[in-house]
């Protein structure tokens, strides 16, 4: 996929008492358009109960590729995330992400938090 916003270009995101379960990404490539900043690397999502499924609500995801909160089996496999323009935050964002696997993404490019476990090779 090319073209995708760079705000908010991939991700899943569960509820802090109704995790995803068991998800898998293989063979994605996303293209955004990024420009993030050190600002957006470090901005908590909000959370909404009933929201709609679209992610604007959020606003600026804190990873250019992926971001992943309250999930519990993830599974990347095979999955490339560049930008178009510089972006300072990370390629990818865990937040409460429990088991799983992601291969093929050096450690830096990974930010696990709040008691994130997911195994990388």
């Amino acid at each position: 996929m090319s073209g995708a916003d760079g705000r908010y270009p991939c991700g899943v995101q569960g509820i802090p008492d109704a995790p995803v379960m068991d998800v898998s990404f293989s063979d994605v490539h996303v293209v955004s358009s990024g420009g993030g900043t050190a600002e957006d690397a470090a901005r908590i999502p909000k959370e909404k109960r009933e929201a709609s499924l679209e992610v604007s609500f959020m606003s600026t995801l804190p990873a250019y590729g992926f971001y992943g909160r309250n999930v519990r089996g993830l599974n990347i496999r095979d999955c490339t995330f560049d930008v178009e323009t510089p972006d300072a935050r990370p390629a990818v964002m865990l937040d409460d992400v429990k088991g799983g696997r992601i291969n093929g993404f050096a450690a830096r490019q990974v930010v696990q938090k709040n008691g994130s476990e997911v195994s990388l090779s």
